[in-house]
């Protein structure tokens, strides 16, 4: 999903991970709380037709459009575009959408990710969002909905292609932790090798699910990048992304350091768990400070956050393992310009 919010001039408390994923998750409710409470085969009128297709990836997908959408032209484009969108869901979207077809059209959504990935199902205008209280949100679709979904959209070949296709997503997902960011281009071209080039509307459905399946934003010059969902000095890293090596997710990548990285900090985290706050997970504080390493931070930024996530302040020995983290973790070429000791 494109990154809407700033937070590279917070400070660094007010820019973990876990503060960025609950700032998308509260901007994610406030989106979908305003969309039309219908998929795109259960419109009502045309004003409603509008009203979804301004929520829609292919409102994204062309923002100077001034045609006013009607129902019948909204449905037959869906139609028509739904076999081919149909081999480039996420995995998670796959998940969530087989769930939802098991279920009759209704279920009950859990918080966070689901609810984020339920947006982009309705962004396909495949779904919509029902509110029943403030802790019971469910992902609904409509009977005629149901019956295209199964019709187009599960053929032997698309559910096939859509189980390879989560390899190339755990790929760009680790390419994306161990570099910070991705030039949507290089990503692409990756993704354009594996989907068979008979796919119609080939490009769009291609950037469609890179918007889908990872965080994006854009630079002052226009070009796309995709970035890891915990990254916050967004600013210094697209201002450097020319350390950035022409590489994409088809390669192999998988250095030795990152499980060393990986089991110092889950070292980190058997030092803390006990003496975290009981609201805030310990596995989510490493994340944080694996992804504050990654960015280069200060010391004194993981004393702060360290202070702010424990009951006590932090012992020799937990500052002990901190530093050891620090130096072991690799920051991105994007961020490594401005690290301060």
């Amino acid at each position: 999903m494109l990154r809407t919010f700033p937070t590279e001039g917070n400070a660094w408390p007010q820019k973990t991970m876990s503060v960025i994923m609950r700032q998308s998750m509260d901007n994610c409710l406030r989106r979908l709380s305003l969309r039309p409470q219908a998929d795109v085969l259960s419109l009502k009128d045309d004003a409603q037709a509008q009203a979804l297709y301004l929520a829609s990836y292919d409102a994204i997908a062309h923002p100077a459009s001034s045609v006013l959408h009607t129902v019948q032209g909204m449905q037959d484009a869906f139609v028509s575009t739904l076999p081919s969108e149909a081999y480039l869901l996420t995995a998670l979207e796959n998940s969530l959408l087989t769930r939802l077809m098991h279920a009759g059209g209704h279920i009950h959504l859990h918080p966070t990710e689901e609810v984020m990935v339920a947006e982009s199902l309705c962004m396909r205008n495949m779904a919509f969002i029902e509110f029943r209280a403030e802790d019971d949100i469910s992902l609904m679709m409509s009977d005629r909905m149901l019956e295209t979904v199964y019709r187009l959209a599960y053929s032997n070949e698309q559910i096939a292609f859509r189980e390879r296709l989560q390899g190339f997503e755990e790929k760009a997902q680790l390419l994306l932790y161990r570099e910070g960011m991705i030039r949507e281009t290089d990503a692409m071209h990756a993704l354009s090798l594996l989907v068979p080039p008979s796919l119609r509307f080939r490009e769009n459905m291609l950037r469609r699910y890179l918007h889908a399946a990872f965080s994006y934003l854009y630079a002052p010059d226009g070009t796309c990048m995709l970035i890891h969902s915990g990254a916050s000095e967004t600013d210094t890293m697209l201002r450097h992304r020319d350390a950035l090596y022409s590489a994409a997710p088809d390669a192999p990548f998988f250095p030795p350091y990152l499980a060393a990285e990986d089991e110092v900090a889950w070292m980190m985290q058997g030092q803390i768990q006990q003496y975290m706050r009981p609201e805030i997970p310990s596995e989510a504080f490493t994340w944080d400070m694996l992804l504050m390493a990654r960015q280069g931070a200060p010391r004194e930024a993981f004393l702060e956050v360290m202070r702010s996530s424990l009951i006590m302040e932090p012992l020799p020995r937990m500052q002990e393992m901190m530093d050891l983290l620090r130096s072991t973790v690799i920051p991105w070429a994007v961020c490594s310009r401005k690290q301060v000791n």
